[in-house]
């Protein structure tokens, strides 16, 4: 009987053990998915702020081409 007391205390314990490692995995992993959604967002944003910059020098662009009596540029048509 004791003898199966023993076995049965080390298969908690080893399990209890295996829960410890799992969980020190799962909050490491949380941790680099956090770290990786800010990346993304920080770069999300610094692609919105490329765009905006894209869209005003456009604006400027064809500003200055009516200013200059340039016709405006025909759109590129793609297929």
């Amino acid at each position: 009987m004791r003898a199966c007391l023993d076995g049965l205390k080390n298969r908690l314990r080893a399990k209890d053990d295996e829960l410890g490692r799992k969980s020190l995995e799962m909050d490491g992993l949380a941790l680099s998915l956090r770290e990786v959604k800010a990346e993304n967002k920080r770069l999300q944003a610094e692609l919105d702020k490329g765009s905006e910059a894209k869209a005003e020098i456009d604006r400027l662009r064809l500003s200055w081409r009516k200013s200059e009596g340039i016709p405006p540029p025909s759109p590129i048509i793609t297929t």
